[in-house]
Order: structure tokens, then C-alpha cells, then sequence
């Protein structure tokens, strides 16, 4: 197999899911690392099992990383961009929770810095009352 041609396929099977190197590491268990090196051409030739991982991941023949004629348009149908919307859809949904989660979490910590600056202030001004009524002593 032509190291370019499998760079170039995984590039395509990328690009047409929308998947991130990590999610593409994590389907086809491999590192993020090798996944990175596939996609610049630094890995040369993968294991069999590992390109057959990749394939299962991606849900496509182990064809199209292995033989060149092989047609990109007859792997990837008019449905992977719902796959990829639903997928994204998905992300965001994700994303969200986490960001509501924090910003939970930051507004309780803003909640309490709130309590302690209006505690600080009301201590300054029984400390200005003090002042004022010792001044009126003298």
C-alpha cells in the first residue's frame, strides 16, 4: 500500500464525518498521536488490524485506504452528513451541559464573593460609625 494513498483516504474519511483526531483515536482505539501522524504522512504503512480498526470505525471498506481506484463517492452517500449533523448535534448538546455546569458553578463562587464584599462593607461602615461617634466624644 502507497503511504500517500492512506494519508490522503484517512484525510477524506475526516473531512466527510467531521470527526476530530481524538474521536477517530478513540472509535478505532488507537492514540491520538498515531491518528495525527497518519494525517500528515508520518506513520508510514499501519498494521492491517489497525487500518481494519480504522475502517470498522468509519464504517467503510478497508478498501478505500488500500486500493487506489477504489471510488471515494461510493463510500461516503448523501446520509454521512446527517451522521456528521447528528453527531454534532450531539457535541453541542454535550458542550452545553458542561457549560452550564460551570457556569453554575462559577456564579455559586460569584454568589459567595458577593457575601463576603457585602459583609467587608458593612464591617467599614460600623468602623465608620465608630469613628464618627468617638469624634463626637472628644
Amino acid at each position: 500500500m502507497e503511504r500517500k494513498l492512506f494519508t490522503e483516504r484517512i484525510r477524506i474519511a475526516i473531512a466527510r464525518t467531521g470527526w476530530s483526531h481524538k474521536k477517530l483515536a478513540d472509535k478505532a482505539k488507537v492514540t491520538k498521536t498515531n491518528v495525527s501522524k497518519y494525517m500528515n504522512g508520518g506513520y508510514s504503512n499501519p498494521r492491517y488490524e489497525t487500518m481494519q480498526r480504522i475502517a470498522q470505525a468509519f464504517e467503510i471498506p478497508l478498501e478505500f485506504f488500500t486500493v487506489p481506484d477504489f471510488y471515494v463517492s461510493s463510500v461516503f452517500k448523501e446520509s454521512s452528513p446527517n451522521i456528521a449533523m447528528k453527531e454534532d448535534e450531539n457535541s453541542i448538546k454535550n458542550m452545553y451541559i458542561q457549560l452550564s455546569t460551570r457556569l453554575a458553578k462559577e456564579n455559586e463562587t460569584l454568589s459567595i464573593q458577593v457575601q463576603i464584599l457585602n459583609n467587608k462593607i458593612s464591617e467599614l461602615k460600623l468602623h465608620l460609625m465608630e469613628l464618627k461617634d468617638d469624634k463626637r466624644v472628644k
